[in-house]
């Protein structure tokens, strides 16, 4: 099994529950109000650790107290954490409000997320190995994203995209990613973004960039379970049915799996069913890190 690099956010997750989504202007009473560990990038290595892969994570914290709580989180899950740089700017935190069906809205302050240099990921990378997986979002500088991709694709690595938060142009995010992974807003988000000519279904968007990207597609579907397109065909994964309770960790759950899965050397459909098995379980629970099951809890 390859080891697993985690180049992205971490940020400590302020999550308040309500009934409903106020409208604008209107003000609405919370319920629960916790504090946990999150960031696209921190959970997602911790789920390719429970997943059972080797992991190292390269990211920047604050030194400050939720820096050092993100920092005891790996040493706990047992992610290599020696890539995470302490700056002087404050840790990423999101705010994440939940309503009662489960659903999310997420406001982000990046910290110390968005000082992330360049220079200390292309050193940190350096020695990736052959077979490798790098896993990739966008809550990090841009040109940090790009740049890692190029390093690891020269090194021989498999490079994985999650596209989350979608931005309005991907065209150079794309050049050396073999695998892309969306959810359904993010799809067609990439697909104005390209120009590309809007489709009624998510398998057929998801054809048209695969084959201008010359890369794999996965689209996550919710309650639907995910698709893969690329110039093989196309694969659909179907999800077990669950009561969402709060929904916040489920797409970097199936990130974190997926990439555990291909660094296994899995068929896509395989790696697909069990990044959808973990997904369909955090979705049962509150939180973001905290809601990521064992690999042994899949069966």
């Amino acid at each position: 099994m390859g080891e697993i690099v985690v180049v992205g956010s971490i940020n400590v997750d302020q999550r308040i529950s309500v009934e409903s989504f106020p409208a604008p202007g209107e003000t609405v009473l919370c319920g629960m109000r916790s504090t946990g560990p999150g960031g696209k990038g921190a959970n997602q290595a911790v789920a390719a650790r429970l997943a059972g892969s080797a992991v190292r994570m390269i990211g920047a914290v604050g030194d400050d107290s939720d820096g050092r709580r993100m920092l005891n989180l790996f040493d706990a899950v047992g992610i290599d954490r020696s890539g995470v740089l302490a700056t002087q700017t404050p840790t990423g935190v999101a705010v994440v409000i939940v309503n009662s069906a489960g659903e999310n809205s997420i406001m982000v302050d990046p910290g110390a997320n968005a000082a992330l240099p360049e220079v200390h990921v292309s050193v940190a990378m350096s020695s990736m190995e052959p077979g490798s997986v790098l896993l990739l979002q966008m809550e990090i500088p841009r040109s940090v994203v790009i740049s890692a991709a190029r390093s690891a694709r020269r090194q021989g690595a498999v490079v994985i995209l999650n596209v989350a938060p979608a931005p309005p142009d991907i065209d150079d995010l794309i050049h050396d990613v073999d695998l892309l992974i969306v959810n359904e807003g993010e799809l067609r988000t990439v697909m104005r973004s390209t120009g590309s000519e809007f489709q009624e279904e998510p398998s057929a968007m998801a054809a048209i960039l695969s084959e201008r990207f010359d890369c794999t597609v996965v689209c996550t579907l919710g309650e639907r379970g995910a698709i893969a397109v690329n110039s093989q065909g196309r694969i659909e994964c179907h999800a077990p049915r669950v009561q969402p309770v709060d929904t916040t960790g489920a797409g970097d759950t199936f990130a974190g799996y997926l990439a555990s899965a291909l660094a296994e050397k899995m068929p896509i459909f395989a790696a697909l069913d069990r990044a959808t098995r973990a997904a369909s379980i955090a979705v049962t629970r509150e939180g973001a890190a905290e809601s990521i099951p064992r690999s042994d809890e899949l069966a």
